[in-house]
């Protein structure tokens, strides 16, 4: 079933069916953007972690930033 707006210019036809498909088009937008935020916040939270634990594992920040700058440099 179409639907027509009319405005002084122009009248135009509205499928509802391409209505209901962009409301279905945009909740699969949402749920991918929310699984993309998800997976980004998960991969953030394992990095601090893994920084923490690197901290604490050499004995301090200090130490662990010679490590690293050791480890870099080859030292």
């Amino acid at each position: 079933m179409a639907t027509t707006l009319k405005t002084e210019e122009r009248s135009i036809e509205i499928n509802e069916a391409e209505i209901h498909g962009a409301g279905k088009m945009e909740a699969t937008n949402q749920v991918a953007i929310g699984l993309i935020m998800t997976l980004a916040a998960m991969v953030g939270v394992w990095g601090i972690a893994c920084f923490f634990a690197g901290v604490v594992k050499s004995g301090g920040l200090i130490d662990m930033a010679r490590l690293w700058v050791g480890a870099i440099t080859g030292m």
